[in-house]
């Protein structure tokens, strides 16, 4: 069609013709493929003869197509066509203005602001709009084309609330900025969502020209702070930008008093950074604050001190109502700060201030003095112990003074200069009663101890609450450097004790320490046997823990008593057998007079432990020595043999039976012999080495008079029974208190194996009764024995008629008792017996 109407005014004219005869839709589809094929003369053709789109949404946009394009050759001719909108956005809400605003082409905004109907202030879906963009592309051109439309909106803002303003401030270009200024209306104290101003914005880029600018507006708000409370004066501080603070605090209105969310204020800002031109200019301002603290409690004398600016310092100190004593939270002054840091060159600054007040505490309890040797500042205590009126004995919230923490840091040269001081009390003690010596001694440094110890007016033996001495602590600690040290002070208590009653050598001992036992048992007046409250010396206690060098070094002392008793009554051989050390109780063994029968509190020997604990070789030592008691018994009558019986040591048991003197038949208190015992554990070794043995009384009867075998009958076990029928002293039938023979023991227990011995024996009499009148076979009648009463009718001469002392005989019995078999047993026995014996069966 535009081919067509380039030719001659004739074919326009059928041109124009044809394109009347179009349709709407058909006409709005020509435009639409003219215009993005870039065809100009075509949409101009389509403009000029009154082409129309107009209800075509597909075509209304054509617009911010050629805008998009940069187009203004396309741009033109398209807005004079009816049913285009200028107005129309893309899918981010862009219009063609907004577009067209930040394009470096400003004939393109021109073509759209010719129009009376275009929105300058429709904005896209961030919230920007036409003069934001043409600020945030720095083209002040578009700027100047769109503040010269009337309904311009120029303190407009986005989504986070900037303004043009604010963004030409921010991206620094101050042209855009001072233009912005000019133009009536516009908001200087406007606020973005972080409540940053114009003015807070150019404080923080140090922007001259467009401060300038905006302090000549009377409104101006000079204090408004941002979200963190920082005003643009403190803004300007915190980047040092001085001329820009000159300007600040030229304004009547500036508070240069107010604080930020953290209570800082511009002169705490100032401080911090050490700017002593800007300090000077704060001071200089009528009612300034020059104490103010912030939430920490730092002040800008602290805060100067804290970052080390000494211009700053010395500055600040010369105005005469600074609080050079001032404290954080922490109860922290500067100076406490500056020794902290390690601020070494402005401690002195501070030192040299009659203000001062040197013995200040934190909350801790600290002093200056005591920050210093804390921290390790020796450098500085010269200076710090000049001070007049310096108390150099004042304790912390535990008591600590600074000459203790001196010896808690090892600081030999710190101690050497407090100890100078004539005003040091040496002996001063912390609240648990420690002091400086005995945390010397606590410790591994002979040095800073050496140095203490020849302190004028030193008390060695000091004890804090739980009486622990400077010897005892280095002995808790195992220090044995420490320990030598202090025994060689003239007057040293080598033998007290603390809470527990232990001295110095009972803790080494029980430690291990052998180093330090051998140093204290070398000292003069060494109490090498004292006891504690429980009676345990040293020697017991490392016998106890099994510390074998100690015990070898303590032997070797002289007077150690070795036989010494604790309170439940151990000695160390017995405590060395209850502990299981063999090889201590067999070094005890070998020395002199050594108390072989001392028994503890429970009656037992150290034969009777050695037995207990199956040690046959110091049982074999015990037995060496003449003087040992081999028959010693507990209360209850055991003796190392019954032990050794009962709880099967066979070895001991062994030796035992060929001790000399050994007593084989001495009972316990309920009259049980070693054999008794030994048929009462069921181990048949034991029976037999025990009735093997010489001189021994297999029919010793116990206090209810049975004998060995009945009990080995009553216990059923047949063969202890045969070991004891092999005897040449047996006495089969012996009777006990009830008359009960062992054979009516097995009978009335029903044990078919231990009968079946006993009625082997030839000297075993069948129908011997008891106190009751009941024989063998009455007693298993009555139990409802069966086969005991088969084995008993076996035996040849058994009397079944026997009555009772109730006149019961042995079928009655059954009868009575409901035990038929037993009784039909005995009626065939007595039919049998009754008959001719040829009739017999």
């Amino acid at each position: 069609l535009a081919a067509v109407a380039q030719l001659n005014d004739r074919y326009r004219q059928e041109a124009a013709h044809s394109l009347k005869q179009f349709s709407a839709q058909r006409q709005a589809a020509q435009l639409v493929t003219a215009a993005r094929a870039f065809n100009v003369p075509a949409v101009q053709f389509f403009s000029a003869h009154g082409g129309s789109v107009a209800g075509f949404d597909q075509a209304a946009g054509l617009p911010l197509f050629a805008v998009q394009e940069g187009r203004v050759d396309l741009l033109t001719p398209l807005l004079a066509i009816a049913g285009v909108d200028p107005g129309a956005t893309d899918l981010q809400g862009n219009t063609a203005t907004l577009i067209a605003a930040g394009h470096r082409d400003g004939a393109l905004l021109s073509a759209l602001l010719a129009r009376p109907d275009i929105n300058v202030n429709a904005v896209n879906r961030e919230g920007s709009f036409a003069l934001l963009n043409a600020v945030q592309h720095g083209y002040i051109d578009r700027v100047r084309q769109l503040l010269a439309v009337p309904d311009l909106n120029v303190n407009a803002d986005d989504h986070n609330g900037i303004s043009p303003l604010l963004l030409a401030i921010t991206q620094d270009r101050s042209d855009v900025a001072l233009l912005l200024l000019h133009t009536p209306g516009i908001d200087v104290n406007s606020r973005d969502l972080r409540d940053i101003t114009p003015l807070i914005m150019a404080a923080q880029t140090g922007n001259l020209p467009v401060s300038r600018a905006l302090l000549a507006f009377a409104h101006l708000d000079v204090n408004a702070a941002d979200n963190c409370g920082m005003t643009a004066l403190m803004h300007t501080i915190s980047h040092e930008y001085s001329e820009l603070v000159t300007l600040l605090l030229a304004k009547p209105d500036i508070d240069i008093n107010l604080r930020d969310t953290e209570e800082a204020s511009a002169l705490i800002w100032a401080a911090g950074k050490g700017n002593v031109g800007i300090l000077r200019a704060l001071n200089a301002m009528p009612n300034r604050e020059i104490n103010a603290a912030d939430e920490h409690g730092f002040t800008p004398l602290i805060q100067a001190c804290m970052q080390g600016h000494k211009p700053a310092v010395r500055m600040l100190l010369k105005i005469s109502d600074v609080n050079i004593n001032a404290v954080d939270e922490q109860g922290q002054p500067a100076l406490m700060h500056a020794l902290e840091l390690n601020r070494a060159d402005i401690v002195p600054m501070l030192l040299r201030q009659s203000r001062l007040d040197i013995n200040l505490r934190d909350v801790a309890g600290n002093s200056a003095l005591a920050i210093a040797v804390r921290r390790g500042r020796t450098a500085m205590l010269p200076a710090l112990l000049r001070v007049p009126n310096i108390e150099v004995n004042s304790g912390d919230s535990e008591g600590l003074t600074p000459l203790m923490m001196a010896v808690m840091r090892h600081d030999t040269e710190a101690v050497r200069l407090l100890l100078a001081v004539r005003r040091i009390d040496v002996n001063r003690m912390d609240y648990n009663g420690a002091s400086a010596l005995l945390w010397a001694a606590s410790d591994d440094h002979p040095a800073i101890l050496q140095t203490l110890l020849q302190a004028k007016g030193i008390q060695i033996n000091l004890s804090d609450t739980n009486l622990r001495t400077p010897l005892i602590q280095a002995a808790l600690n195992g220090r044995s450097a420490m320990v030598r040290l202090l025994l060689a002070q003239p007057g040293i208590a080598i033998n007290f004790t603390n809470q527990q009653g232990m001295t110095a050598l009972m803790i080494a001992a029980e430690s291990g320490e052998a180093s330090i036992v051998r140093a204290i048992t070398s000292a003069p007046g060494c109490n090498v046997n004292a006891q504690r409250h429980d009676g345990n010396s040293a020697l017991l206690l490392a016998i106890r823990n099994n510390h074998r060098r100690c015990v070898e070094l303590l032997l070797n002392t002289p007077g150690i008593d070795y036989n010494q008793h604790n309170h439940l009554g151990f000695n160390a051989l017995t405590l060395a057998l209850s502990s299981e050390r063999r090889d201590l109780a067999l070094r005890l063994l070998k020395l002199p007079n050594i108390n072989v029968n001392d028994a503890d509190l429970t009656g037992f020997t150290p034969l009777m432990r050695a037995v207990e604990i199956n040690d046959a070789k110091v049982v074999d030592q015990l037995l060496k020595n003449p003087l040992l008691d081999v028959n010693a018994s507990r209360d209850g009558g055991q003796s190392a043999l019954s032990l050794a019986v009962s709880q099967d040591r066979l070895l001991c048991l062994l030796r035992l039976l060929n001790a000399p003197g050994i007593a084989l038949d001495k009972a316990d208190a309920l009259g049980e012999t070693a054999l008794m015992q030994a048929v009462e554990s069921d181990i048949a070794l034991n029976v037999i080495n025990m009735v093997r043995a010489p001189g021994v009384n297999v029919n010793r009867r116990d206090r209810r008079g049975a004998t060995a075998l009945a009990y080995a009958a009553r216990r059923g076990n047949a063969m202890t029974v045969q070991i004891l029928l092999n005897h040449n002293d047996i006495d089969i039938n012996r009777v006990d208190q009830l008359g009960f023979t062992p054979l009516m023991r097995a009978a009335q227990g029903n044990h078919h194996a231990a009968i079946a011995e006993l009625l082997t024996h030839p000297a075993i009499a069948i129908n011997l009764r008891n106190i009751s009148g009941m024989s063998a076979l009455s007693l298993a009648v009555e139990r409802g024995h069966t086969e005991a009463v088969q084995q008993l009718l076996s035996v040849a001469g058994v009397i079944i008629q026997q009555r009772d002392n109730a006149g019961r005989t042995p079928l009655t019995l059954a009868q009575r008792g409901r035990h038929p078999r037993i009784a039909a047993l005995l009626e065939r026995y007595a039919a049998d017996a009754a008959a001719p014996r040829g009739l017999r069966p």
